[in-house]
């Protein structure tokens, strides 16, 4: 059940992502009648968004560590969750950093910097 939850944040996450995109775009073609002319009763000008910056989109720990654990299951697999608890710590007010614990003898942990600002990934890692 854990699996199925940290999927479906990433699912929402990247269905977000691509939202904006969608909106950045140019659309007036697909309001086109077949001769060209714009249809008026379809025709919506999209305008590009401004994406709100006042507020961050990660704000507390326990969001940044729902994206890191979505993270880690599509990249890592299951075996990510032998590396629990995970560690996690505000990095100048602007970056979490989140990493798994070593439960283990030998190998390495998981590793993830993602901006509060934005939940933009800036590194994703795996020691050996």
């Amino acid at each position: 059940m854990e699996v199925l939850k940290h999927h479906k944040i990433f699912v929402l996450l990247m269905i977000i992502h691509l939202l904006l995109l969608y909106e950045c775009t140019d659309n007036s073609k697909r309001y086109q009648n077949k001769d060209g002319s714009k249809d008026t009763n379809k025709l919506v000008k999209l305008i590009p968004k401004k994406i709100d910056t006042s507020t961050d989109y990660v704000p507390d720990d326990t969001t940044a560590l729902k994206i890191a654990e979505a993270v880690f299951l599509v990249k890592y697999g299951k075996e990510i969750y032998y590396e629990k608890p995970f560690t996690i710590k505000l990095i100048d007010s602007n970056i979490w950093e989140i990493e798994g614990t070593l439960n283990f003898a030998k190998g390495g942990v998981a590793y993830i910097l993602i901006r509060k600002k934005d939940g933009m990934i800036l590194k994703l890692e795996h020691g050996k």
